[in-house]
């Protein structure tokens, strides 16, 4: 029997690292989304078609998308157990092997250009749309599914290290919040959404 999405998301392993397309100009697109309707693919969509493509990311190290919480723990009775547990928070943190001038403007911050040079600002860019490829290897076929993250609006840090020694070359971290959005057909807010690709 061939693989199929849902058998690789019910039994499968993600293996390798996303390349990631980062889209400006989409906070109008995702921000307290409540339109009637809405959904993961549909957001998908106007990102990409209503987005500006900023930059292409092909040469990742990781890419590690990171949940903590509960923000609030509402305890009570006679041990004290947790009865409520709310609100979450998520990073999202990346580093590229190799200086690529369009993901440091777009996610670190870095401004000019080849004639005046580029400049480490202290400014921080708005939120940015990211989609990642990759692909989920179904265990009982080995074969590769593949499937796109869609993080629906990314907070970058815009803090970039540049870290040079004789032992390694170096890297750029492109980390930041992974902040929740509201798409209409999913209960509750969204983080991020694996769909197929």
């Amino acid at each position: 029997m061939a693989a199929t999405f849902s058998s690789a998301m019910g039994r499968g392993g993600i293996v390798t690292v996303m390349n990631a397309k980062v889209y400006t100009g989409t906070t109008s697109l995702v921000s307290g989304w409540k339109a009637t309707g809405q959904t993961p693919a549909t957001a998908l969509s106007s990102i990409t078609t209503s987005g500006t493509l900023a930059a292409t990311i092909d040469h990742l190290k990781f890419a590690n998308l990171n949940a903590d919480g509960p923000d609030i723990t509402i305890t009570g009775g006679q041990y004290s157990n947790p009865l409520i547990k709310f609100g979450k928070s998520m990073r999202c943190e990346m580093q590229a092997a190799l200086c690529q001038i369009d993901a440091l403007k777009a996610l670190g911050g870095v401004e000019g250009d080849a004639t005046s040079g580029y400049t480490i600002t202290d400014k921080f860019p708005g939120p940015v749309s990211i989609i990642g490829d990759t692909f989920i290897v179904d265990q009982a076929t080995g074969e590769q599914i593949d499937v796109q993250i869609v993080i629906y609006q990314f907070l970058p840090d815009a803090i970039l290290s540049l870290v040079q020694d004789e032992a390694t070359a170096a890297t750029f971290d492109m980390n930041g919040d992974v902040l929740s959005v509201k798409i209409a057909s999913v209960p509750g807010s969204t983080f991020y959404t694996i769909l197929e690709a």
